[in-house]
């Protein structure tokens, strides 16, 4: 049993990286990072979640406002007003797998964010979990990060988006990356998405065909079209 009845887990959870963990890369990275902030902005203006943070734009979702985004003690209030015993928590999806295509920048980065975390979640270690952000982009960097995230920082297992740009995940170069989290014992988790800065193609099959943004929306006007159509066909 649980703190509040049935031993409750989210297993999806968001946050859990303190407010000024990207203030904490190495000073040799931070005009990567401010570049890439301005890309960000640009790319993702007033959207719900990055474009939200970033851009301080009109649009708001509540929940980016609570404390217990990036503060572990509010993050155990609002988990004890939900119900939860345990939290899961996975790292924003911004493409830090890839950044910059900079080999260098990636590793940083991911290293930087992988230590904030674990911070966090040293504060309650018993309820707060994490998952790895992972630099994907040179798979054997990867496993190196995803053997420290685990071994050194406790987390519980990766997180990677379903494809790193042009290569899907069964790409036979990522094997030391499932290799080594077999051997670790963890879990591999994929997280949807494709629309991080530079994920570009947004999708690739098993025959190779890229999808890419064009086509994508190409493919979603066609779908509303054939919608609305059929709508028209049923009112009459």
């Amino acid at each position: 049993m649980g703190r509040f009845g049935h031993f409750v887990i989210d297993a999806d959870g968001h946050g859990g990286e303190p407010a000024d963990w990207q203030e904490r890369l190495p000073r040799a990275f931070q005009p990567h990072m401010a570049a890439r902030r301005e890309r960000v902005k640009q790319q993702f203006a007033n959207l719900p979640g990055v474009g939200v943070k970033e851009t301080r734009g009109t649009a708001r979702v509540d929940s980016l406002s609570r404390p217990g985004m990036t503060d572990p003690r509010s993050r155990l209030e609002d988990m004890d007003l939900e119900g939860i015993d345990v939290t899961v928590m996975f790292p924003g999806g911004a493409g830090e797998e890839w950044a910059g295509l900079e080999r260098g920048f990636a590793i940083a980065l991911c290293r930087t964010l992988n230590d904030a975390r674990a911070e966090f979640c040293r504060h309650a270690p018993a309820r707060l979990k994490s998952v790895a952000k992972l630099p994907l982009i040179d798979p054997e960097a990867a496993a190196a990060e995803l053997r420290h995230a685990v071994t050194e920082l406790g987390m519980v297992g990766m997180v990677t988006p379903q494809h790193i740009r042009e290569r899907n995940l069964d790409h036979p170069s990522f094997d030391v990356v499932w290799r080594e989290a077999e051997r670790l014992g963890v879990p591999v988790c994929i997280h949807g998405g494709g629309q991080a800065i530079d994920q570009v193609p947004i999708g690739v099959d098993h025959e190779g065909a890229e999808l890419t943004h064009g086509r994508y929306l190409r493919g979603r006007r066609r779908r509303a079209r054939a919608a609305r159509r059929a709508g028209r066909r049923a009112r009459r």
